[in-house]
């Protein structure tokens, strides 16, 4: 009774009628609910000692919870419009109490790729996500913080150390060999209805160029901690209206390298083109909506590197990592040209891995879930992707830009 700012969004339990909730998430890790009163509802994120999907069996600390809310919390100072509002954090319980997103008619965008849905609804949400991550991977660094909290904070974050851990062990490591928790087998199921899957593992996970990439990015993955990021920056991880999108589900936060967030998000919207083909009729060859995905992938990345480059040229004090009194005006622009292009390298290598983590790794792309009677659709759809991130990781693919990327990609679809 004494969170007003609750209250006020719920209505009172003894109000008209008593509070109710039911569960709502289909996510990996945590429970979601939603709870409705008088007035209104809210959205309840709880954390279990275990990971959910595979239960018990796999143990998981609660704290992971509280580092999301201190993301989401900074996401709120940084770019207020890109997160949900909290009202309650419950830090024994491991819970906290957000902004309830259906509310004002926004959906989770993984859930729409199945549908085709976006090229209507959602026109901005490319661009929008783009200048969330430009604040939050800039506001977050050294090229803004002070030293002293910088420091401050990288230590807040590692406490995440397990979730990183996870990352570490489902992205660089399982998919690149026959681990148990693969969804991905060589066996006699693929062997008579996708072949071609079979020949592609083999060889990326024998290609010594691609593995020498896999180890560099994990190198830089543990090791550089430039900035704020979410760490599971996917499809799933925004929900969207025609005005609005927010990034939800930060558990996987750390302070790692800007190539993260900007890998994640452009290897899962890539991997959603893959998917349209099992959703293709005679009346919609889904071209249209492919375009949607891949122009909502190129606005999102040119968003990021515009504003990144405006904050970065705006700031005049705090950080001091490329100091004004060194250098002139020109080479200190070309330095920035050179740092860009390095997160930009990087980048698209890590969502090479993306698509190779989704169609291999334990947890799949959602979209690609079709009746077990398509397997073999499902399982080609998958295998084009997965080629796809190999050639990117192998240097096969022209990566000079996300442009020569999409334009490659069409002839694997």
């Amino acid at each position: 009774n004494n969170n007003k700012k609750l209250l006020s969004v719920l209505g009172s339990p003894e109000q008209k009628q008593p509070w109710t909730a039911k569960e709502c998430g289909d996510g990996n890790i945590n429970y979601i609910f939603i709870v409705q009163g008088a007035a209104g509802s809210v959205v309840v994120k709880q954390a279990p000692p275990f990971i959910r999907l595979v239960g018990p069996s796999w143990q998981l600390k609660q704290q992971r919870l509280l580092h999301e809310v201190l993301y989401t919390q900074k996401v709120l100072q940084c770019s207020k419009e890109h997160a949900p509002d909290i009202y309650l954090v419950d830090d024994t319980a491991f819970l906290f109490v957000m902004e309830d997103l259906t509310a004002s008619g926004m959906v989770v965008f993984r859930a729409q790729i199945g549908k085709g849905i976006g090229i209507k609804e959602y026109p901005n949400m490319g661009a929008q996500v783009g200048l969330m991550v430009a604040r939050m991977l800039f506001k977050t660094s050294d090229l803004c913080m002070k030293p002293e909290e910088k420091w401050a904070a990288l230590a807040t974050f590692c406490a995440n150390h397990e979730m990183v851990g996870i990352t570490e062990q489902v992205i660089f490591e399982e998919p690149y060999f026959e681990a148990q928790q693969n969804r991905y087998q060589n066996n006699a199921q693929y062997q008579q209805l996708c072949p071609q899957m079979i020949e592609t593992v083999n060889s990326l996970r024998g290609d010594s160029k691609l593995l020498t990439n896999v180890f560099n990015l994990r190198r830089k993955f543990r090791c550089l901690h430039q900035a704020l990021v979410h760490g599971d920056l996917h499809t799933g991880s925004i929900m969207c209206n025609a005005q609005r999108s927010v990034a939800i589900d930060a558990e996987f936060c750390y302070y790692g390298p800007y190539f993260v967030d900007v890998g994640l998000f452009i290897g899962n919207m890539l991997l959603s083109c893959f998917s349209q083909q099992l959703y293709a009729t005679n009346e919609d060859d889904r071209a249209p909506y492919i375009k949607y995905l891949c122009q909502q992938t190129i606005s999102f990345y040119d968003t990021f590197y515009a504003n990144f480059l405006n904050l970065w040229n705006a700031q005049k004090a705090d950080g001091n990592l490329i100091p004004l009194t060194m250098g002139s005006e020109s080479m200190r622009q070309e330095y920035q040209l050179q740092f860009m292009n390095e997160i930009w390298t990087d980048s698209i290598l890590f969502a090479g891995m993306i698509l190779i983590r989704r169609t291999l790794g334990i947890a799949d792309g959602p979209e690609f879930r079709v009746d077990k009677t398509r397997n073999k659709d499902r399982w080609t759809a998958e295998e084009k992707a997965c080629r796809f991130g190999r050639d990117i990781l192998n240097g096969t693919v022209d990566t000079k830009s996300l442009h020569s990327v999409i334009e490659a990609m069409a002839k694997y679809l």
